[in-house]
């Protein structure tokens, strides 16, 4: 009869009080992985991080901001790339722990880096056309980019660096676990990965280059003004002339607003547009008057007593300034 201290009992006899010969199970192939745990820690952090830019602040302007959800469809895009990637990553947290078959562990895993490189991607070109409409003619910036997408750009970029990391090191213990019987399976999904990564950073790139407004409400919409012959406008105040002279004429499509206010340089203003009420374009005729370079080009910004919003507007210089911007609006002022 054998019993403790006898040469034939293990320490699972011991403290299991199971049959003698019984072997502790063996030890979690990842548990002995030095770089596993922290990256995986540090991924989980940055796919929530994802999650919480993308629901911030994307872009600013003077009071107004505009949420990553108001980016639509890309910041909906990052919020759900960056929560199913977070879940991913716990699922295999819990996992490595056990000796659960790792084999689709590795598709996992490098899935989660495609999402990093879709972020990185998805953040870095709406802050290329943020900052490409955010420009007046001395190149200042006046639209910022928002916490919100600088967080989601910093979490994508730490992610795609510990999610490789990660894979890895679930890649050598996968084939670890199944013999080498993974020879063709853990390659095949690393370069399916980092082809995939490749092709959205190359599409990335071709938008960054080809900025086009983000229809967000604090932007500034692309006006396509239509030339047509002018018509003289009958006035009662003295006229301004402009770099050595010139008549106040009006575009055919101008309409004439009611003065609400007397100035003596531009007394009157204009819509061009159907969209663009007079009360915006006396409000466009205040800031402009309110504007010192008024010999060149300039930017203003005008609050629309409709929408209560303010809207940024690029003015010329002449007799008959035109102003366009906000929401397809144009303004005559002169």
């Amino acid at each position: 009869m054998t019993g403790p201290g006898d040469d034939s009992w293990t320490d699972a006899d011991i403290y299991r009080d199971s049959q003698p010969g019984v072997p502790y199970p063996p030890r979690p192939l990842l548990q002995d992985s030095p770089f596993y745990g922290p990256n995986l820690i540090a991924a989980i952090v940055c796919a929530v991080g994802i999650v919480i830019g993308s629901v911030g602040t994307w872009a600013s302007l003077n009071s107004l901001s505009a949420g990553g959800l108001e980016f639509k469809p890309w910041g909906t895009a990052t919020l759900i790339l960056g929560a199913v990637s977070a879940i991913a990553l716990f699922v295999q947290l819990n996992l490595g722990r056990t000796n659960f078959d790792l084999r689709w562990s590795v598709p996992l895993c490098w899935s989660v880096l495609v999402a990093a490189v879709a972020c990185i991607a998805i953040a870095l070109v709406q802050i290329v056309k943020i900052r490409s409409f955010g420009t007046d003619y001395e190149d200042e910036i006046l639209t910022q980019v928002g916490w919100g997408l600088w967080l989601v750009v910093i979490c994508a970029g730490v992610l795609g660096i510990t999610a490789p990391i990660v894979a890895g090191q679930i890649a050598k213990a996968a084939e670890a676990q199944a013999g080498g019987a993974l020879t063709a399976w853990v390659p095949g999904w690393r370069w399916g990965a980092v082809a995939t990564s490749a092709a959205i950073l190359i599409v990335a790139l071709f938008f960054a280059y080809n900025p086009t407004r983000v229809d967000v409400n604090i932007s500034q919409s692309t006006t396509e003004t239509v030339t047509a012959p002018p018509v003289t406008v009958a006035q009662a105040e003295p006229e301004r002339a402009f770099g050595g002279g010139g008549s106040r004429v009006l575009p055919a499509d101008a309409t004439p607003c009611p003065s609400t206010f007397v100035d003596a340089e531009f007394s009157s203003s204009a819509v061009g547009t159907s969209v663009t009420s007079c009360a915006f374009a006396e409000s466009v005729r205040r800031a402009y008057i309110g504007n010192p370079g008024r010999d060149r080009p300039v930017v203003i910004h005008a609050t629309s007593p409709v929408t209560k919003l303010s809207y940024r507007m690029s003015c010329t210089a002449g007799p008959v300034v035109q102003c366009t911007g906000g929401n397809d609006a144009v303004v005559y002022v002169y």
